[in-house]
């Protein structure tokens, strides 16, 4: 009981402490990182990770899910394979970005990256072998950067469950291909294209069985 009173002490002074409008995205993500969160309250086959308060899951696909919360959508990918290989990939810096910044913490890499498209702003974050993707105004990039990363930095892996399910071959099954270490820069991101079409075709299915 009481480590969890102290690990939630520890999330309510990473999300709260200070104003999020008055700290920049270098200190969004850099206090979310010294937190160390070892909270969890969504448990999936093979991992686990905390969703932020005000944030519901909409739906979850294989490894893909989707949760929404405060007008902004949450496009998440959790990468088992290559986190099961440990595969590592360096980021660089896009000078052309509106925002672009590597995320590097002890063992855990991954990057930051925001593009303007139009009036609205395609946020890719990769984190702890996880990726998540957002199509924002400006004014939601700090929130839905603090609730990105605050997913990111919390998730944990089972390595014996993950064993399991390369031996049944679960994790090679999914059959939408997305590489998390490549940045998309652009709205036809090959995941968030595929969920969207995958919604469409289960309301066109759902209306014609009415």
């Amino acid at each position: 009981m009481k480590k969890i009173i102290a690990l939630l002490a520890v999330l309510i002074f990473v999300t709260a402490c200070t104003p999020l409008n008055n700290l920049s995205l270098n200190e969004i993500i850099e206090r979310n990182l010294r937190a160390n969160i070892e909270l969890s309250n969504q448990t999936r086959s093979g991992y686990k990770y905390y969703l932020p308060r005000g944030l519901t899951i909409l739906r979850i696909k294989d490894f893909n899910e989707v949760a929404i919360g405060s007008n902004i959508t949450y496009y998440m990918y959790f990468d088992l394979i290559s986190y099961f290989n440990n595969v590592r990939r360096e980021y660089k810096i896009n000078p052309d970005a509106y925002f672009s910044m590597p995320i590097i913490h002890n063992d855990g890499f991954g990057y930051l990256e925001i593009n303007q498209v139009g009036k609205h702003f395609f946020i890719e974050i990769m984190y702890n072998y996880a990726k998540i993707e957002m199509m924002v105004e400006e004014h939601q990039i700090r929130k839905a950067v603090q609730n990105a990363i605050t997913i990111l930095t919390t998730v944990r892996y089972n390595d014996n469950v993950l064993a399991s399910l390369l031996d049944r071959n679960v994790l090679r099954s999914n059959k939408i291909e997305f590489n998390i270490f490549d940045t998309v820069r652009n709205v036809e991101s090959t995941y968030l294209t595929s969920v969207d079409t995958e919604e469409e075709e289960r309301s066109l299915d759902t209306d014609l069985i009415r």
